[in-house]
């Protein structure tokens, strides 16, 4: 019984000794263990007539190279690619059943071939030249026999016709292995071979597809929440697992690929990887240096258009050598600026040095086994390469880091929301209640860029029965803005003047100081029953009188010198006139165009009712915080009819 024929013990033993993949980008290799022929004859190059003599067990073949053993060497480069490997292979006697022959490789092997046993052709993987189809790994490996191709004989002559892409002959050797056996002892040691080895991969495939949900998770959480680093981490983890996953499972053989179509997936799946790479440092980690940036996606560059020429090209071209040369070289400038990117981090962001260590762990372990070939880890029946069992590690670290990072900022952006909320709520009822006044028709309209605003309004009717209007902007927005608004109208509240002058001036002393380099626009007018008024003005907007600019002294904003005093100036608004007053955030809404809104747009609407006017500006573009106070002196007719 040859040893093959052992096949049939359980699958659990043939686990046992299986020696796994090394996942990441070597190939996938598989050990078996049986008898080898004693004398392996091989010839670099086609045969000058064309024929398949040298597939004849009658062709003499005493002056071709010998090996007593597997591997042997591949043509050295430039050559066509094409070798001729004889064997004689044992052949079991007295079995009653019908035989076959299976093939082993011990390395992955990318080309096409053609099988003869006794001259006869009984098997192919991909095509030959000279119109190539190159399989990325032999797929086929049992191949039936006819009764009388092997009968009455100890050994059959196994001629392999093979051709390899040019840049296979490199590096490496080959090592082919045959035996024949019964057919179904054959066919079934093949498939428990590949079921056991998709078993002992199954974990780090599923390894590095939760890691590649996780990532598609992260990127719908960044479309929901705006958190620009779970989104380019996720772009990270979803390209460099579909890398990862498409190589193990086309080298794995788990999926049938020829080389064309493979090279067409290969070339964006191995640019994605390391440009997501590089966006996520250096936006992650807000790296100044445009310099490495852009040298480090020309070797992206570099390395993806080198990488997919070095698979593309058939011919042995005088430059694929120097391409596969630039090809690893660009993957180790890559690799050290990552590094590089990632110390710079661990002394310029504390907050981060953390992850900056553990995402250079990726980089580092890429280019110590490149360098040093580390060897693989192995957890139980499970083998993985040490690059590949960093970068899962990495994967699962960040993303848990980044998790929590963003938990908390959620929870404390939750309890802002809800500040703002009663804030929001506060400053509602702080401006918008306009009193009913007999003789005056006031409407107002307050709209915030934001949950709260900047901006405010008060209306108050004086002692003799006229309205004092304050209508102001505080600089910058948000809970800041917001905060200040309240002191102010905390402040009006306790001012007992009713000139304008005077009242803009006790505001500004009450906020000198208190600003940290803001300030506040603000303009108060005392409208009086008859229509005279008086208005004074500290760097706001000035106030339209039935369509045009009221005229009045301005003076500087509220709480940038202590000390400063404002003018009254007076001015009358007949009956059935409109005053508007209105925020800078009218004048400059601004369109998707980036035009502004403008002030004359703004003077030929500011006739019109304040929800008009505010409603134009929120249609055109609105940037800033918009309010708009219009007041109107109703004439006596239409206040006693």
């Amino acid at each position: 019984m040859t040893v093959l024929t052992r096949s049939r013990l359980s699958l659990a033993k043939r686990f046992s000794r299986l020696l796994l993949v090394l996942v990441g980008l070597p190939a996938m290799a598989q050990t078996v263990a049986f008898t080898q022929p004693s004398v392996i004859r091989y010839h670099f190059g086609e045969n000058p007539d064309g024929s398949r003599l040298w597939a004849s067990p009658e062709f003499n073949d005493s002056d071709w190279p010998q090996s007593t053993a597997s591997p042997w060497p591949k043509p050295p480069y430039p050559s066509d690619g094409m070798i001729w490997v004889r064997i004689r292979v044992p052949v079991p006697s007295g079995e009653s059943g019908p035989l076959a022959l299976r093939q082993i490789s011990l390395q992955n092997l990318a080309g096409a071939e053609e099988i003869y046993v006794n001259g006869v052709l009984v098997g192919t993987n991909g095509k030959l030249p000279p119109q190539p189809i190159a399989a990325v790994r032999m797929e086929q490996s049992v191949f039936p026999l006819t009764p009388r191709l092997v009968s009455n004989a100890p050994t059959a002559l196994v001629a392999v016709r093979l051709w390899l892409l040019p840049l296979s002959n490199l590096e490496g050797n080959i090592d082919l292995r045959f035996v024949i056996d019964r057919a179904g002892v054959l066919e079934t040691a093949a498939r428990e071979e590949r079921q056991s080895m998709l078993l002992a991969r199954l974990p780090v495939y599923a390894a590095f597809f939760f890691m590649g949900l996780l990532g598609i998770g992260l990127l719908v959480f960044w479309r929901f929440s705006g958190e620009r680093d779970l989104g380019l981490f996720g772009f990270l983890l979803v390209a460099g697992c579909a890398f990862v996953l498409f190589l193990m499972f086309t080298s794995g053989g788990d999926l049938a690929l020829t080389q064309r179509p493979w090279d067409l997936l290969y070339g964006p799946l191995q640019f994605l990887a390391p440009f997501s790479a590089v966006l996520f440092s250096w936006n992650f980690y807000e790296i100044p240096s445009r310099f490495w940036k852009y040298a480090a996606y020309a070797g992206v560059a570099m390395m993806g258009i080198s990488a997919f020429a070095n698979q593309w090209f058939y011919h042995p071209y005088a430059f694929l050598p120097v391409l596969h040369r630039i090809e690893y070289g660009a993957n180790a400038v890559f690799g050290l600026i990552i590094i590089g990117g990632d110390l710079w981090a661990m002394f310029n962001r504390p907050s981060k040095r953390l992850l900056a260590f553990v995402t250079a762990l990726v980089p580092v372990a890429s280019i110590l086994s490149t360098l040093f070939g580390l060897p693989p880890l192995r957890f139980g029946p499970v083998t993985i390469g040490a690059l590949s069992f960093t970068t899962l590690l990495a994967g699962f670290m960040i993303t848990g880091i980044l998790v929590r990072r963003t938990w908390k900022a959620w929870r404390e952006g939750a309890a802002l929301r809800v500040e703002l909320e009663a804030a929001r709520e506060i400053q509602q009822a702080l401006v918008t209640a306009v009193p009913e006044t007999p003789g005056f028709q006031v409407r107002a309209v307050y709209a915030p860029a934001a949950q709260v605003g900047g901006d405010f309004y008060r209306v108050v009717p004086t002692r003799d029965g006229g309205l004092l209007l304050v209508v102001g902007d505080v600089s910058g927005k948000g809970l800041r803005a917001a905060m200040t608004v309240s002191a102010l109208m905390g402040a009006l509240r306790t001012i007992t003047s009713e000139s304008p002058a005077t009242i803009l001036g006790e505001l500004n002393r009450s906020l000198a100081g208190q600003l940290r380099g803001g300030f506040v626009t603000c303009c108060v007018a005392r409208i009086g029953t008859q229509g005279d008024g008086l208005i004074a003005n500290a760097g706001h907007l000035a106030p339209y009188m039935d369509g045009r600019e009221l005229e009045a002294a301005n003076g500087l904003p509220l709480g940038i010198v202590p000390e400063i005093s404002y003018n009254d100036t007076a001015f009358t608004i007949m009956p059935g006139g409109q005053l508007t007053f209105m925020s800078d955030g009218v004048i400059e809404a601004r369109s998707s165009t980036g035009e502004l809104f403008g002030f004359e747009r703004t003077a030929a609407i500011a006739t019109r009712p304040a929800e008009y006017v505010a409603k134009a500006a929120q249609a055109f573009g609105q940037e800033d915080d918009i309010t708009v106070l219009t007041l109107s002196l109703v004439p006596a007719s239409a206040c006693t009819g």
